[in-house]
């Protein structure tokens, strides 16, 4: 089971042949590194900030589940060799808009490289203040808005941002952008090294009612190799701009 108290600092460590689960009323930081064997699933839940500070860990087949009201901050490696969903976020998790997903620590940080796994991502905006990586090896990962958010690509300014440098440090087979909640996408000035890392598909999904996906203001470049496919419901997608599908 779980236990919900306030403010939770896992000063000491945990290791476990089983599931892990530790909710925090207010903020929680992992000091002290989180290992569950045995296919043990890992949860870890905040009422408001969840600062990962040392590493988590679930072999083979668990599942890491991360979620905060506010702010995740991922300074150490989360990893999991599930073959499945290996690894799953939710910042801003009660969708108030206020809760950003930040990539602080270096190294591979979201890990699901042992099984392939998938990776999904839920976020008010996104950010990267070191060198870290994520990489789900041949899996994919999904990143989507959590309150009905506007997506930019490259320069573009929406709601929730992701930059060419932060789309680049994502290793992936497909990486899919985007819901049926989410009310528009944008790209601007999108570098080819923003998909330098993605081996099949760049998945572009506005499929919610009336959702533009818009190419504007300078040209975008993709990396030579990969698909792109744009999911735009019965909104209008608009190439305003040189959209150019062989970069290096």
């Amino acid at each position: 089971g779980s236990t919900t108290v306030g403010n939770v600092d896992t000063a000491a460590g945990i290791t476990t042949s089983g599931n892990v689960d530790v909710t925090a009323g207010s903020n929680l930081t992992i000091s002290n590194a989180i290992s569950a064997g045995n296919n043990g699933d890992i949860t870890l839940a905040a009422g408001g900030i969840l600062d990962i500070d040392a590493a988590v860990a679930s072999d083979t087949l668990g599942v890491i589940s991360l979620s905060a009201n506010g702010d995740i901050d991922v300074g150490a490696a989360v990893s999991t060799d599930n073959t499945g969903t290996g690894i799953s976020i939710s910042a801003d998790d009660d969708a108030s808009g206020a809760g950003t997903l930040t990539l602080s620590g270096t190294g591979t940080l979201l890990d699901t490289t042992g099984g392939n796994g998938d990776i999904e991502i839920s976020t008010a905006d996104f950010a990267i203040t070191s060198s870290g990586t994520i990489d789900a090896g041949e899996g994919n990962v999904s990143i989507s808005g959590s309150n009905a958010r506007s997506i930019g690509l490259g320069n573009a300014d929406q709601d929730l941002d992701i930059s060419s440098a932060e789309l680049g440090v994502i290793s992936a087979t497909d990486l899919s952008l985007g819901d049926a909640t989410t009310t528009a996408i944008s790209i601007d000035a999108l570098a080819a090294s923003g998909t330098a890392n993605i081996t099949g598909t760049l998945i572009l999904d506005a499929s919610g009612d009336n959702v533009p996906v818009t190419f504007e203001n300078n040209a975008s470049t993709f990396t030579a190799g990969i698909s792109l496919d744009i999911t735009a419901g019965n909104g209008d997608v608009n190439i305003n701009e040189n959209l150019t599908l062989s970069g290096t």
